[in-house]
């Protein structure tokens, strides 16, 4: 892969992701204020939270299916294991928890989720693994 292949790769990835962005923000406000004025913003607590679990889950498994390109000895970009929604999963259940489920039961799944979500669990077993197969102590 040649620098201006990466530039390339790294300029279609911001299009992508600005665009993404804006079009999540654009409909979530809207949503935001429809459910407000209805006096129902509970039910947008619960959207979200189950739409960014979702996410949370899928990137999870997204990051566990690309571990093997960590050390394949490709250019970091495409050995990256990040998932195509950075971050999205994490904002919509930080969003719900502000939209009032503030529970301890809901605050601990959001903790969950949030570390799922960074990949927390998925690197230490992968380190876990990866040391014990090596040999490492």
């Amino acid at each position: 892969m040649s620098f201006g292949d990466f530039l390339d790769d790294v300029d279609y990835f911001i299009q992508q992701t600005v665009g993404f962005i804006f079009g999540a923000v654009l409909t979530l406000g809207v949503l935001g204020v429809l459910f407000l004025a209805a006096g129902v913003l509970w039910v947008m607590a619960a959207v979200f939270f189950v739409l960014g679990g979702l996410i949370c889950v899928s990137n999870a498994w997204w990051g566990a299916r690309h571990l093997p390109c960590i050390n394949s000895g490709r250019p970091g970009a495409t050995a990256n294991i990040g998932s195509p929604l950075p971050i999205v999963g994490s904002t919509l259940v930080l969003l719900s928890l502000g939209f009032g489920w503030r529970s301890w039961l809901w605050v601990a799944f959001a903790t969950v989720l949030l570390l799922v979500d960074t990949g927390g669990p998925v690197w230490f077993v992968y380190a876990m693994v990866r040391g014990r197969l090596s040999g490492a102590t």
